[in-house]
């Protein structure tokens, strides 16, 4: 190439010739055009090379490409790994409100869009999307899919039927939207299909009238290896044995979620439940409709090792006790009672001052209270009723048996706190929430985690101190406290363990109150985790995120 470009345009001696000529400003030598004509020539195919120079080098280029793109960490990833990949991202599409979503969006959901988008990147890709089965083990089936004999309909069984073939025999879980009549049933044909393939549900979703239920088309055939329920059902129950014939023949089934309004018809389907089997129930309730009757139904028949969670819901119109003279008993050991809805200050302060009154649970071992799913809310805080949970306490002979006591969305003063430590010698693990003050309510900051309260924690063999077996302390704070009070407080907890045993404890500061830890106590806490002594954390409570202290 080099000799090629080298023999093109004029030698040395004609660039002089030219050079002198120009500066002279002489008249041109007879040749000029032959000269001319032989540049123009060479431009010509110096063009020429150019372009298969770039041509050569646009190949090169993809070449290199694609040979560096072999090294890429992505290709090196196990497809376990991409799987899992795969899943988180399938899973933050499919959690979207179905609410929000029209029906072009829960065809597109139904369809797995994100799945589909990644099986276009690569051969490897398209194949793990399309044939492994926990990627389409889910089946989301909304009403509004079946509503009309259109495109969108046919569209909708052709993806159906894919989802539940990918899903190869993999256990599934359904969830099911139906809002039709006895006499309007557009997706059993939907319901058919999926009736094959009920012998491998493992979790079963189901929101529809009551009166739907006996007509489930095989739902009643195999269930053999169901373990989680979910129901909510609303309008008339118009047979509660052949409603619940889907459930003889579920020995695995462990856990239950009911809504109930609370009607009697509505309490008597309830009833056949295989409650003795039960790891964990809960129950979704409105405080308004609530009645005695679902409640009388739940206590009683929860076995005693299992969890019960209660889900009271409040509404604008509750301005009475619903629950005033009644009165239940449970042998239940774990409780979990949840508030939610509540829209006023009045609300939130006489919640659990309704509830608590209403129960005795001599055999409780583990309490814990929320306003929301997670245990960091943004819902108005609960008021603790301090006198009616003494009651309860004693009612219940809490001092014997309690060993777990969580009100995360409690406020609590500080000698409300104390009052209920001195009545719990049991209690193991504790977790106790500051709160700052609210302009909903009107009320001021509860500071709940205060040098009083960590000093009468604190073990001192000359004097009494609460809860002697505490072996797990949670707070949420607003890091009022001094940092080397909480110091003594772990240290003295750490002496009193047994050599085997580590002391745990959970820090979360609530958003906005962040600061350091006096940094001779956080490089003590360190030593003590290094000699596992002491498992710690330290984080914001809505974030949950460590900064390296356990």
């Amino acid at each position: 190439m080099a000799d090629v470009v080298g023999s093109m345009g004029l030698n040395q001696t004609q660039k002089q010739e030219i050079r002198q000529i120009l500066r002279a400003h002489s008249s041109p030598p007879p040749s000029i055009s032959s000269t001319i004509s032989s540049l123009a020539a060479d431009l010509a195919r110096c063009d020429s090379l150019i372009s298969h120079l770039q041509v050569e080098r646009d190949e090169i280029q993809r070449q290199y490409t694609d040979c560096q793109s072999l090294s890429a960490p992505i290709r090196c990833l196990p497809s376990e790994i991409l799987v899992e990949i795969f899943r988180i991202c399938w899973d933050s599409f499919k959690s979207t409100d179905i609410e929000s979503l029209s029906s072009e969006d829960e065809i597109l959901r139904l369809a797995r869009a994100p799945l589909l988008v990644l099986s276009r990147v690569c051969i490897r890709w398209h194949t793990i999307v399309l044939h492994t089965p926990v990627l389409w083990h889910d089946v989301l089936l909304d009403a509004n899919l079946w509503t009309a004999q259109d495109l969108s309909y046919r569209t909708a069984m052709e993806l159906l039927r894919a989802t539940l073939e990918r899903s190869g025999t993999h256990p599934i879980s359904i969830s099911m939207s139906m809002a039709s009549t006895l006499d309007s049933w557009p997706y059993v044909p939907a319901l058919a299909l999926v009736a094959k393939h009920l012998h491998r549900c493992h979790l079963l979703d189901l929101q529809c009238p009551y009166s739907d239920l006996p007509h489930l088309p095989g739902l009643a055939v195999d269930l053999s290896r169901l373990q989680v329920l979910l129901l909510d059902c609303w309008g008339p129950v118009p047979d509660a044995e052949s409603g619940l014939q889907l459930l003889q023949n579920c020995p695995q089934l462990r856990i239950v979620d009911v809504t109930a309004v609370g009607t009697g018809d509505d309490i008597a389907f309830y009833a056949l439940l295989p409650w003795e089997q039960l790891s964990y129930v809960s129950v979704r309730l409105s405080m308004q409709q609530i009645g005695s009757n679902m409640l009388a139904v739940a206590l009683p028949r929860v076995p005693a090792d299992s969890t019960l969670r209660l889900y009271f819901y409040l509404s604008p119109e509750l301005t009475d006790n619903p629950l005033r003279g009644l009165s239940f008993e449970s042998q239940i050991s774990k409780l979990i009672i949840q508030v939610s809805d509540m829209d006023s200050a009045a609300q939130s302060a006489t919640a659990l001052e309704y509830i608590l009154p209403t129960f005795a649970l001599p055999s409780l071992e583990n309490l814990t209270i929320l306003t929301s799913e997670s245990e960091h809310s943004t819902e108005l805080p609960l008021s603790w009723p301090c006198s009616q949970f003494l009651s309860l306490s004693e009612r219940s002979s809490f001092h014997l048996h309690l060993t777990a006591l969580h009100p995360f969305d409690v406020a609590i003063s500080e000698s409300d706190i104390l009052k209920a430590l001195a009545i719990l010698p049991e209690l193991e693990t504790f977790t106790v929430c500051d709160h700052p003050p609210s302009s909903l309510t009107g009320v001021g900051e509860q500071i709940a985690v205060t040098d009083t309260l960590l000093t009468s924690l604190t073990h001192n063999e000359k004097s009494p101190y609460l809860v002697p077996k505490l072996n797990t302390f949670e707070c949420e704070s607003m890091l009022r406290f001094d940092d080397r009070v909480y110091l003594d407080f772990i240290l003295s907890r750490i002496e009193n363990l047994d050599e085997s045993d580590t002391f745990e404890c959970t820090l979360w500061w609530r958003p906005g109150y962040h600061r350091e830890l006096d940094s001779v106590v956080s490089g003590r806490i360190r030593e003590l985790c290094e000699a596992k002594d002491l498992t710690f954390w330290f984080m914001e409570a809505e974030k949950k995120c460590d900064i390296g202290l356990g």
